[in-house]
């Protein structure tokens, strides 16, 4: 140790970069190697932090943790699956008729441009609205195309990481029965004092944050959808 302070500091520096970027490259891919269960735990992590509440909600019936923990995820189950026979079938016919309409579409706006065109180029207006009608109809065409990939690319994608939701709904209720244990083993490696002023912090900044968060969707979501119902926005989810 004496000998490393009498070293010079751009020494140490060019010694210690090297071990700092070669550390980052190491802890980058055993990220990398472990993605997909760092992902699986991060929202494992996040439903149950989310259910808690229900959960502990249910518990002032006098019911116990674990038969709290059943009704919650039936609740949920049940949910996700009203949401996925309503839902689903409607955004793809919808999808199929925007694909469907999409071609009268532009032929509309390409004649109004050209129409347009016309008018500009008859007053002499230095106006150039041919290329402006084929970059939008590209760009359209594109944003159709992927958005169709997505809708119908999203239940095979589903399908193949099976095994991945498997894994996240049992992490999930692990951590809804046990979840208590696991922090209070991850905070007693640090100091007490320190252990006791972090955890109720981060748990009251998880909730303001998800809040706030459905504060604001609950907001956005219902502007959009009386906006939409108001002006009559073709492909409206809810409409037939």
């Amino acid at each position: 140790m004496v000998g490393f302070q009498k070293l010079p500091r751009w020494l140490l520096w060019s010694l210690l970069l090297p071990l700092v970027v070669l550390n980052g490259w190491v802890a980058l891919k055993i990220f990398e190697y472990f993605h997909s269960f760092f992902t699986i735990a991060i929202v494992a992590t996040l439903f149950a932090f989310i259910l808690s509440y229900p959960v502990t909600w249910l518990q002032r019936f006098q019911i116990s943790r674990a038969g709290a923990v059943g009704i919650v995820l039936l609740l949920v189950l049940v949910a996700v699956g009203i949401a996925g026979v309503t839902l689903l079938p409607l955004l793809f016919d919808q999808v199929a008729q925007l694909s469907k309409r999409l071609p009268e579409w532009f032929a509309s706006t390409t004649s109004e441009l050209q129409n347009l065109q016309t008018w500009a180029t008859q007053r002499q207006l230095p106006v150039n609205l041919t290329s402006l009608g084929a970059q939008l109809e590209s760009r359209l065409s594109s944003q159709i195309q992927q958005l169709s990939g997505l809708v119908i690319g999203a239940l095979p994608s589903a399908i193949a990481h099976v095994l991945d939701i498997f894994l996240t709904l049992v992490l999930t209720v692990y951590l809804l029965l046990h979840g208590q244990k696991v922090w209070d083993s991850l905070f007693r490696w640090l100091p007490v004092t320190t252990g006791q002023r972090l955890k109720p912090a981060i748990s009251e900044s998880f909730r303001n944050y998800f809040i706030s968060q459905a504060a604001i969707a609950l907001m956005m979501g219902t502007t959009m959808t009386l906006a939409f119902l108001i002006i009559r926005v073709p492909f409206l989810l809810p409409a037939r």
